[in-house]
């Protein structure tokens, strides 16, 4: 019987739960038992309150001491969620705020198919892909530490802000022409 659920978040950085979705999502839960030792723990991913998929986290190691970890690889359901809520940004001569395109997925673990025990977090899933040694976490994004853009004079260019926790009504921007727009704050933004 399971005592215990704790969450092992590897991907999360410096408080950052904004996840680039072409990676690798994978997650692991460790759980305390007595008794017989559980083979799986139930995965549910739920979005605004609704269930999408549920899953088992698969036995990963024995930590010993009467606890197991478990890992759930969430990366190709993940993907799938946010795939579909994403609007296409190319728009011509003009510019553009575009909102709404992540998704906060909330992850509940429970010890059972009927929840007797559960934990749950949440993270925010970012249409976008970061290198393997950057990790899932869109740090850079998260903390609005982006490097310079440089762009093809006439061409667009995709300017990219994030606003403080998570999912804001308009965590991306861009701008086509050179103009200075203004973000949820009312904050100005000079394009050089």
């Amino acid at each position: 019987m399971v005592t215990k659920i704790d969450i092992v978040d590897v991907n999360q950085v410096d408080n950052c739960r904004l996840y680039a979705v072409h990676n690798r999502l994978l997650f692991y839960f460790d759980a305390s038992y007595t008794g017989t030792p559980p083979d799986y723990l139930i995965v549910e991913l739920t979005v605004d309150g609704i269930s999408y998929i549920t899953g088992k986290a698969i036995f990963f190691k024995d930590l010993g001491g009467g606890k197991r970890r478990f890992l759930f690889d969430a990366s190709e359901f993940v993907k799938a969620l946010i795939i579909d809520s994403i609007d296409d940004f190319e728009q011509a001569d003009n510019s553009v705020i575009q909102t709404d395109v992540s998704r906060v997925i909330t992850v509940v673990v429970k010890s059972d198919i009927h929840g007797t025990l559960t934990e749950s977090f949440q993270f925010e899933a970012l249409n976008a892909t970061r290198n393997d040694y950057e990790g899932v976490a869109v740090l850079d994004l998260y903390s609005n530490s982006e490097e310079v853009y440089f762009a093809i004079e006439g061409e667009p260019v995709y300017v990219y802000y994030y606003g403080s926790g998570l999912q804001q009504t308009t965590s991306y921007a861009l701008d086509y022409n050179d103009d200075i727009f203004t973000d949820y704050a009312d904050n100005k933004f000079v394009i050089d």
